[in-house]
């Protein structure tokens, strides 16, 4: 945790579904505690990483292997047949004679000739027989190795699971107890499940919600699902292998990439992400084409669970390569292609927005300072302005780090000094902003940056835009100064 922390982890995403309660505790006591570490390294108070956790919800997987066996794998032969039940008593006697499957409500669509998919493309099958109401039998049309708990995709037909399980619920309670900065909701297919979720946190923290589209279901409903969710994941290793037409995936992702870029929403992909480069620590063409067109399109990445995390390294690497020659291209028809798209502003913040985003532009600005209280302003400006980087300076760490969520925003948490005037404490926030800057190298000598600010304490909204230069005093002087103004995020 603390190597990857080093390598700069913004969010940090937790797949529980395995673990007890208690193991919950430590693994986030671990992470707190490699936090820790690194706020008294670089002198700080808080280090912004967002802690996510992922809710099952109403996946489809596999159950647990026969403890007789005494093995953790099994091999499926290809032309082999195999029973595959519903029925609760076998959950924990899978074998490559029988397998579990933890869906009774969907079990009953599943027909002669429907094409099942273990572990994300790792065994693939087709039902042959209805044996009973519990029990179907298949062929193997596809081998290989599978374990405990694998994902079980069923092509073409639709899922009657219901969402939010007892289990479902009680992961939830955990992120409200710990304070959890994101919950990932797997396998959401209608926006009321997310409306669900939201009222468990009446009067309390509301983290953001991100729906996973793991079935054609929230395809259907996606624009309701985008409408109400903080973010979307389109969900490869399921999606592909649940759809009628897996050839439609590329056409898929391009369309809900530009549905998430049109309402400002986050949007990332994961399956087949740099599969051989976590495996094996190379790159194929194949990958390198996927990564390179996915961030072109500002889409985000989730890669898969890795033994050796070497590759992971060398993963990083690459995306860090692909994505600055990427972003170092101006694509000027964007910016207008954005406006263009935006609804006229239906109040004075978001005029401010568009101003702002205009400005920089104009003036060819690398940076916008933005003063923050909940975010608002700077989750507005990422959606118009992707192509600047925008520096957030916040006393809130809750909303520093649910601002690591969004493209191109980097949240800084600044040590408030009570005994300021409001306006002393906006010009100390701004040139703590430009110090930052400076010291790394992102400002220099005569570049501009844009503020946008409250003009007064009892403004509602950002209503002050101002365009600086770094100057040769400037630059000077708070080049000396650091080490005073840098309390915070190194």
């Amino acid at each position: 945790m603390e190597n990857f922390i080093e390598m700069g982890l913004r969010i940090i995403r937790f797949k529980m579904t395995k673990l007890t309660h208690n193991d919950k505790i430590m693994l986030l006591a671990k992470f707190r505690e490699a936090s820790k570490v690194y706020c008294s390294k670089y002198g700080v108070e808080n280090w912004p990483i967002a802690i996510s956790i992922d809710v099952p919800n109403a996946c489809i997987k596999t159950g647990s292997l026969n403890e007789e066996l005494e093995v953790q794998e099994i091999t499926l032969e290809e032309n082999s047949k195999i029973n595959i039940t519903c029925n609760k008593k076998y959950w924990n006697k899978c074998s490559k004679d029988l397998l579990f499957m933890d869906d009774p409500f969907t079990f009953p669509s599943i027909k002669p000739g429907t094409e099942i998919t273990l572990g994300w493309g790792k065994v693939i099958m087709f039902c042959v027989q209805i044996i009973n109401t519990e029990m179907i039998k298949c062929k193997i049309v596809q081998g290989g190795l599978i374990g405990e708990l694998e994902s079980f995709c069923v092509r073409g037909i639709r899922h009657i699971k219901p969402a939010l399980s007892n289990y479902d619920l009680k992961m939830i309670d955990f992120a409200k107890e710990y304070k959890l900065d994101i919950i990932i909701m797997n396998s959401v297919r209608y926006p009321i499940t997310i409306t669900r979720v939201r009222k468990l946190f009446k009067n309390q923290r509301m983290p953001h919600i991100i729906s996973t589209i793991c079935e054609q279901e929230g395809l259907d409903n996606i624009d309701d699902l985008i409408e109400i969710s903080d973010g979307i994941i389109l969900a490869r290793e399921f999606l592909a292998y649940e759809i009628v037409n897996q050839y439609r995936m590329v056409a898929i992702q391009m369309q809900i990439s530009g549905k998430c870029k049109q309402r400002g929403k986050p949007f990332f992909v994961s399956g087949n992400i740099l599969e051989e480069s976590l495996k094996k620590g190379i790159i194929t063409d194949r990958d390198l084409y996927d990564i390179t067109n996915t961030a072109m399109d500002n889409t985000g990445f989730i890669l898969k669970e890795l033994h050796d995390p070497s590759h992971l390294l060398i993963a990083m690497d690459i995306l860090d390569s692909v994505c600055r020659s990427v972003e170092s291209t101006k694509r000027d028809g964007d910016f207008w292609r954005i406006l263009d798209e935006l609804k006229m502003p239906v109040n004075a913040a978001e005029a401010c927005c568009q101003a702002c985003a205009l400005v920089a532009r104009q003036t060819q600005s690398k940076v916008i300072i933005v003063p923050t209280v909940s975010g608002k302003t700077a989750r507005c400006l990422s959606h118009i302005a992707p192509e600047v980087t925008i520096f957030t300076i916040t006393s809130n760490p809750v909303t520093a780090r649910k601002l690591q969520l969004y493209r191109g925003i980097l949240s800084i948490i600044y040590n408030v000094n009570k005994d300021q005037s409001f306006e002393e404490a906006m010009e100390d926030r701004v040139k703590f902003a430009v110090c930052y800057c400076i010291t790394r190298n992102i400002l220099n000598y005569k570049d501009t940056y844009v503020v946008l600010r409250r003009s007064t304490m009892y403004s509602a909204f950002a209503d002050n835009l101002s365009v600086g230069t770094v100057s040769t005093k400037t630059h000077t002087v708070l080049q000396c100064s650091s080490t005073k103004l840098l309390a915070t995020l190194p």
